[in-house]
């Protein structure tokens, strides 16, 4: 179940409109955004981070068993896929 952001009704996931107030989400770049006041303040990485994150993610356990698992998955649900 999602929750109205406008009246706070339940309503069926699949929604996009609420049936009691009829809110729907403005969009950003073509999908819903349900928080849009945090689209302009979302400062991201700063670019001097990425050496280090990257770094960092190629020995941390928690992303290789991430990346094992999504290669698992591509590789049984879109075997046909190929990289652009």
């Amino acid at each position: 179940m999602k929750i109205c952001v406008a009246c706070n009704s339940l309503r069926a996931p699949n929604l996009t409109i609420c049936p009691d107030c009829g809110e729907s989400p403005r969009e950003l770049n073509g999908f819903p955004a349900y928080a849009p006041e945090l689209d302009a303040s979302s400062t991201g990485y700063k670019d001097d981070f990425y050496e280090e994150y990257a770094h960092l993610e190629s020995g941390h356990f928690w992303f290789r068993a991430r990346a094992s698992l999504i290669l698992w998955a591509l590789k049984k649900y879109a075997p046909d896929m190929t990289s652009f």
